[in-house]
C-alpha cells in the first residue's frame, strides 16, 4: 500500500478529512464496494500505531479478503476503486467548503428543472453573500462575473437584453483579467530565473495602457490598484514615488486578499526593500519593518500558527536594524513556540544573541554564541561570524584568536560546503590580518584595505571589515 497513489494522498490528509472520507465511504450512493471502507479502516488503525509498518500488500489483502490466496490484480482494482472514491470525495468536500461554487451548481440545476423562481432566489442570495465577504481579490471578480452571466442568460431568455446587466458582466471579467495579468507580470519581474527579453510582455503592457487610459478603475477597485502599483514598482525600481504608492495601497488594502495572495504581495514588497538595503539604501529597513508588522498582525506570515525560521530571522534582523529592541524582545517571546520544533532552539538562540548584540548587551551575546551549535552548517558559521565581530569590537582579542583556530578546524572538517568554504576561510584570513595590523598608517593597512575592496573577492561583511581597517589611527 505504501507505494500506491492512494497512500500518498491519504498520508497528507488531516484527521478531520479522513473522518469525513470514512463517512463518505459509508454511503452506498457513492461507494458500491464495502472493501474500500475496510481498506481505509486498516490504514486508520495503522496510523494510530504511528508506524504504518504492516501495510504490506499481502498483509492488506489477507485482512480485506480473508484467507483467499493473494491476488495482485484484485488488490490493485480495490486500490483503484478506493482512489476513485477519494478523488470524488475531495471534489465534493471542496464544493461543500465553497458556498458560492455550490450555489452556482444549484442554480444550474434549478434552471434545468425549470424552477426560475428558485434560480433567482439562489443567485440573489449568493450575490448578497459575495458583497458581505471582505475579500476583493481576483476570485471575487470571477465569481461576480459568473453570477452576472447566469443572471444575464436567465433574464435574456425571457426579456429583451439590457445594457446595464451586460456592463456589469463585462466589468467584472475585465477587472479579473487585469488582476491576473498584472499578478503574472509581478511574478515575472520578481523571479530571479526569468530572462525578460524571452517573455512576451505585450498582454501585460496592453493592460497597463488600458488602465492608464481609464484611471477611474484604480479608484473604484483598490485591489486592482495594489497589483498595478506593485507592477509599476518592480518595473521602475529606482522610483521611490512608485514604491511609496504601492506600499500605502498595500497597507490599507491587505484585508481585501486571501492569505495566499496577501503573502505573495508582501513578499514582493519585502524582496524589493531587501534589494534596496543590499545596495546601501538603509532607509528601506523602516519600510520593510512596517510590512513585516502588517504580515504578523494579519497572520499572513504566520499561517496555521507557524512561522518559518527564515522569516523569523529576517524579522528579528530588520527590527534590530531599525532599533526596535523592545518590540523584538516581545516578538521573540511571543513567536518562538511557532517555529518548527527541530530548529526552534537554534533559531531562538541565534536571534536572541543578535538582539543582545544590537542592544549593547555584548557579554550576554557572547555567552549565547560561544555555546551555539547547529546541525545546519551555514547557520553555525553565521553565528561564528557574528561572534567574530563582537569579540573584535569588544577587544577580546585572545578569545577571538582562539575562536578563529576552532573555526578553521570546523571549516576544514566540513566537506560539503562548496563555495561557502572559501568565503568563510576568507573571513578567518582577513580577521587574522586585521588583528596583526600595526596601529598606524602602513603599507600593510593599505594592502588589506585593497584586498577587502577587491570586487573579484567575495568577502562576507565587506563594509564591516573596511570600517575596522579605517578606525585605526593613520588609516588610509
Amino acid at each position: 500500500m505504501r507505494g500506491s497513489t492512494l497512500y500518498s494522498v491519504l498520508i497528507k490528509m488531516s484527521n478531520k478529512e479522513l473522518i469525513r472520507f470514512e463517512k463518505f465511504l459509508d454511503s452506498p450512493y457513492f461507494n458500491t464496494k464495502s472493501e474500500s471502507k475496510e481498506l481505509l479502516t486498516i490504514y486508520l488503525n495503522e496510523q494510530k500505531k504511528k508506524g504504518l509498518g504492516n501495510l504490506k500488500k499481502e498483509h492488506v489483502f489477507k485482512l480485506v479478503f480473508g484467507s483467499t490466496s493473494y491476488n495482485d490484480s484484485k488488490l490493485r482494482l480495490l486500490y483503484s476503486h478506493t482512489y476513485k472514491m477519494l478523488k470524488h470525495f475531495l471534489i465534493i468536500d471542496q464544493i461543500d467548503l465553497d458556498h458560492r461554487k455550490s450555489n452556482l451548481l444549484l442554480a444550474d440545476s434549478y434552471t434545468r428543472l425549470g424552477k426560475t423562481n428558485l434560480f433567482q432566489k439562489t443567485i440573489e442570495k449568493t450575490k448578497e453573500g459575495l458583497v458581505q465577504i471582505p475579500h476583493r481579490d481576483m476570485d471575487y471578480y470571477l465569481d461576480n462575473y459568473q453570477l452576472e452571466r447566469k443572471d444575464y442568460e436567465n433574464f435574456t431568455s425571457k426579456n429583451r437584453t439590457t445594457d446595464n446587466k451586460l456592463k456589469k458582466q463585462l466589468l467584472n471579467i475585465d477587472v479579473f483579467y487585469f488582476i491576473v495579468k498584472l499578478r503574472q507580470g509581478c511574478l515575472i519581474l520578481s523571479s530571479k530565473n526569468v530572462v525578460l527579453n524571452e517573455m512576451d510582455m505585450a498582454p501585460i503592457d496592453f493592460v497597463v495602457k488600458t488602465i492608464n487610459n481609464n484611471e477611474s478603475l484604480l479608484n473604484e477597485h483598490p485591489s486592482l490598484a495594489v497589483y498595478f502599483h506593485c507592477y509599476q514598482t518592480l518595473l521602475n525600481p529606482n522610483s521611490e514615488e512608485k514604491f511609496k504608492k504601492f506600499k500605502s495601497l498595500l497597507l490599507n488594502n491587505i484585508h481585501k486578499y486571501k492569505i495566499r495572495d496577501a503573502r505573495e504581495l508582501l513578499i514582493a514588497a519585502i524582496n524589493f526593500c531587501a534589494k534596496k538595503i543590499n545596495y546601501g539604501e538603509r532607509s528601506y529597513a523602516f519600510d520593510v519593518f512596517e510590512i513585516y508588522i502588517l504580515g504578523i498582525d494579519h497572520k499572513i506570515l504566520i499561517p496555521n500558527n507557524s512561522i518559518s525560521p527564515f522569516t523569523y530571522k529576517n524579522i528579528v534582523s530588520v527590527a534590530v536594524t531599525v532599533g526596535e529592541y523592545e518590540w523584538t524582545e516581545i516578538f521573540i517571546k511571543d513567536h518562538t513556540d511557532k517555529l518548527p520544533a527541530k530548529q526552534r532552539k537554534d533559531v531562538h538562540t541565534y536571534c536572541l544573541a543578535k538582539l543582545k548584540d544590537a542592544s549593547g548587551e555584548k557579554d550576554e551575546a557572547i555567552k549565547l554564541l560561544m555555546q551555539f551549535y547547529s546541525e545546519d552548517v551555514l547557520f553555525t558559521l553565521g553565528a561564528n561570524l557574528m561572534l567574530i565581530k563582537i569579540l573584535f569590537e569588544e577587544k577580546y582579542l585572545e578569545l577571538l584568536t582562539s575562536h578563529l583556530e576552532k573555526m578553521t578546524v570546523y571549516i576544514n572538517r566540513k566537506k560539503e560546503m562548496s563555495y561557502h568554504k572559501e568565503q568563510y576561510k576568507k573571513v578567518v584570513s582577513i580577521t587574522k590580518k586585521l588583528l596583526n595590523l600595526p596601529p598606524y598608517g602602513s603599507k600593510e593597512r593599505l594592502k588589506l584595505k585593497e584586498e577587502i575592496k577587491n570586487p573579484t573577492i567575495k568577502t562576507l561583511e565587506k563594509d564591516w571589515f573596511l570600517a575596522q581597517v579605517q578606525q585605526k589611527k593613520g588609516a588610509s
